[in-house]
């Protein structure tokens, strides 16, 4: 969409590291959060996060052709910041709340299904994508299809006001953010995670992908403009 309305490369490449610059406040959000209110915030901002997002689509469409191309750029990044910062900081609520609701044995399974199904609906939506886009000119079929696309993730979180949350015993007593400073907490957390060959392991995967999916879509834009690949 921003290489659609010929944004800088530097801004694209900025909304792309989105998901990387936040992921850090996963760890902030753990320490404050306690764990009897930790599904409340997770729907909650989950929720919210869309709102921004809905309302920028719904606006573009009716009046985005009258706005500069430089104020579809600014609007766009913030809503993604909104959209993918609160997101992403709530994600290691979301694994806490998987971990403590889903026997050990039944993990695999079950998180295999989730990606089966992310996947699975991924590709079944391709068509219907496809056919959004072909409908309308470039940028008002960007513009439809996002309205399409954050109405029905929004309107999708209201199956989480129906998750009941069991809390592991070890974390029942935790009423309030984590006690003690945020650094030694930071501190300890790192020695943990950096202790355990799994979680090394993990890490530097994770660091490739995020290299490949802030790359990725450069090379799109590179095999268009250089190749003239359709």
């Amino acid at each position: 969409y921003l290489g659609a309305l010929e944004a800088p490369k530097w801004l694209i490449g900025l909304v792309l590291a989105y998901p990387s610059l936040f992921a850090a406040g996963q760890i902030v959000v753990s320490h404050r959060v306690p764990a009897s209110r930790r599904l409340s915030v997770f729907r909650t901002m989950t929720a919210v996060s869309l709102v921004p997002w809905l309302c920028y689509s719904a606006l573009s469409i009716v009046w985005g052709e009258a706005w500069p191309r430089a104020l579809h750029w600014v609007l766009f990044a913030l809503v993604q910041a909104v959209f993918i910062g609160m997101t992403n900081v709530v994600l290691s609520l979301y694994w806490e709340i998987m971990t403590d609701n889903i026997p050990t044995r039944r993990r695999g399974l079950l998180f295999g299904l989730r990606m089966a199904g992310i996947g699975g609906t991924g590709l079944a939506m391709g068509y219907v994508a496809s056919q959004v886009l072909a409908r309308w000119s470039t940028p008002l079929n960007f513009r439809i299809s996002f309205l399409i696309g954050s109405t029905c993730f929004l309107a999708s979180c209201a199956v989480m006001w129906r998750v009941r949350d069991h809390v592991n015993p070890e974390h029942s007593s935790s009423t309030g953010p984590v006690q003690g400073s945020f650094l030694p907490y930071l501190k300890e957390t790192m020695r943990s995670v950096w202790s355990e060959p799994n979680y090394r392991i993990a890490i530097f995967f994770l660091v490739l992908l995020a290299i490949a999916t802030n790359g990725a879509p450069f090379m799109v834009a590179a095999a268009r403009e250089q190749l003239h690949v359709t």
